[in-house]
């Protein structure tokens, strides 16, 4: 059955004209409203002000954040099952000077979160190692085998979700060639969409490569809009998710303008209906 999440800072935001952004000073009470809201799950947002990275070095701030030792039962809060590591967009993994600092940041986190309820990192190559080409993802793909990444996930219990700006027929090759099990995808509705595909036909073929799911709404070369107000269509996308099997994360990764608590459930709502209508 699919969870719904939502990113972090999306409910109580630190500042309405910024999205991706630490909820600083409401964090705590932003996983207390997620819960209420009829959200499953928040992803954590590894932030660029590395935020999160400091509130995680204090052990009771776990459980506030959701993150229990897995097996662990809390009804009062949320769980965290995923983190989003928005901090490796400033890291380019193609600068010597940076890559160490990119791949000791993820099997670092991944030692300090192993065990939890936290099993998969979305990591995204997006700003500044955004991938234009099948050339660069094959590089990729070699690189993450010369540093035995899928080896690593799978001593952990860590599924490595890649974020890609690029269309479903190559990365499916770049996957199915690489053999890995604990290195797969994060699909991005809206990214497709805005980027001239269609999520409904990706999804097909794509299939077990897709591990996670961001929902967005976008249209093509268009902003991140409220859900139903882009050009995803959301109802072939659902059938798309039901053909193949997939039954993990739900992650919203939608917008606010005014009100974001209200945004959010509507969003939530909205996306809601097309479970509703599978099971009718």
């Amino acid at each position: 059955m699919v969870d719904f999440g939502i990113m972090q800072g999306r409910i109580l935001p630190e500042d309405l004209n910024l999205l991706q952004v630490f909820p600083r000073s409401q964090w705590e009470n932003e996983m207390v409203n997620a819960r209420e809201l009829g959200f499953d799950t928040v992803e954590l947002l590894y932030d660029k002000s590395m935020i999160l990275r400091n509130l995680l070095e204090v052990p009771e701030n776990l459980e506030k954040l959701g993150i229990l030792k897995k097996g662990s039962i809390n009804n009062a809060r949320i769980l965290s099952k995923s983190i989003c590591l928005d901090y490796l967009t400033e890291l380019s993994i193609f600068d010597s000077s940076q890559k160490k600092m990119f791949w000791g940041s993820i099997i670092g986190l991944t030692k300090q979160l192993a065990g939890t309820t936290i099993s998969i990192f979305v990591i995204p190559f997006l700003e500044k190692n955004n991938l234009s080409s099948a050339a660069q993802l094959d590089k990729l793909v070699s690189l993450l085998d010369s540093l035995n990444i899928d080896k690593i996930g799978g001593q952990f219990g860590i599924k490595y979700c890649l974020e890609l700006n690029l269309p479903a027929s190559v990365i499916k090759n770049a996957f199915d060639q690489s053999g890995f099990k604990n290195i797969k995808l994060c699909y991005d509705t809206g990214n497709a969409r805005s980027q001239g595909y269609l999520p409904e036909v990706e999804i097909d073929n794509l299939g077990d490569v897709i591990y996670h799911v961001h929902i967005k709404d976008r249209s093509v070369g268009g902003p991140n809009v409220m859900l139903g107000k882009g050009d995803v269509d959301f109802e072939a996308g659902f059938k798309s998710f039901e053909r193949i099997g997939y039954d993990g994360l739900m992650v919203l990764e939608t917008p606010y303008s005014i009100s974001p608590a209200k945004e959010a459930q509507t969003n939530l709502s909205y996306i809601k209906q097309y479970i509703a209508k599978k099971n009718e």
